[in-house]
């Protein structure tokens, strides 16, 4: 039986106050720090791209600056400061008990990161990012999953918007068929390729289609966008997992730097 319309609007609306409850539950120790995000090699990272970003910011005399929509308590931050000091980054999230894990972190650089706590899928960002500053990356991993299907493209345009003319987006989420999915029941299903855990908190499964289609709809150029498929081994329980996921780079259309 797929979820009511009562308890998916009751979900919608306390997404922030599960959200602070998940990190006052489970602190810095729930996700693992995203080191390959700077993979050289093979199909996960963006090592490449970063490497001409910062190189383009520095001759120019600036900082590259990135934003990350979801950040979390800084697993993406941290590995990417950790390997270069021309970086700086906003860091935005919906919880505010993630963004105090966050400036916590005895990693925490207040010059380097400026913490936003604000609701992306409402929020529009170019309240609290000034134009002077517009962001040259913007991150979104795992984060628009976490949202009612019905903000995604207002989630999309909010970022484009203060994305710097040639800007660019990286982007990696869940992809139909990974074995998430199929671990939920009909009881956690609130629509098509959408599910609620135990704790109040969205899954969303994309189709590569479907990501393909609103970003380009919303001013984006499709760099790249593909399906990683993992074979994942829990030593533990001595159980392989079928993993998937979709990741992709996308421009912003206009013409001028980082381009």
């Amino acid at each position: 039986m797929v979820l009511s319309s009562f308890w998916k609007e009751k979900y919608i609306l306390e997404s922030k106050k599960n959200w602070d409850l998940f990190y006052k539950r489970n602190g810095i120790r729930f996700f693992r720090d995203r080191y390959w995000t700077l993979n050289e090699t093979g199909q996960d990272g963006f090592y490449d791209l970063l490497q001409g970003w910062i190189r383009e910011a520095e001759s120019q005399g600036r900082p590259l600056y990135i934003l990350e929509a979801g950040c979390g308590v800084g697993n993406t931050i941290f590995p990417i400061l950790g390997w270069n000091n021309s970086i700086r980054f906003y860091a935005c999230d919906i919880s505010k008990e993630a963004i105090g894990l966050l400036q916590n972190n005895p990693a925490f650089d207040s010059e380097r990161i400026h913490c936003l706590v604000l609701d992306i899928s409402k929020e529009p960002l170019s309240d609290y990012i000034p134009e002077k500053e517009q962001v040259d990356v913007a991150i979104l991993f795992f984060s628009l999953s976490a949202i009612a299907p019905k903000y995604h493209e207002f989630v999309i345009e909010n970022v484009y918007k203060i994305l710097r003319p040639g800007g660019w987006l990286l982007f990696r989420d869940f992809c139909e068929g990974d074995l998430a999915q199929t671990r939920f029941s009909k009881e956690n299903q609130v629509e098509e390729q959408w599910f609620v855990r135990q704790d109040g908190t969205f899954s969303y499964f994309f189709r590569i289609e479907q990501v393909q289609a609103m970003f380009q709809a919303q001013g984006f150029r499709t760099e790249r966008l593909n399906t990683v498929d993992r074979s994942i081994e829990n030593r533990k329980l001595g159980k392989k997992m079928n993993r998937r996921w979709l990741q992709g780079c996308f421009q912003k259309k206009d013409c001028g730097n980082l381009s």
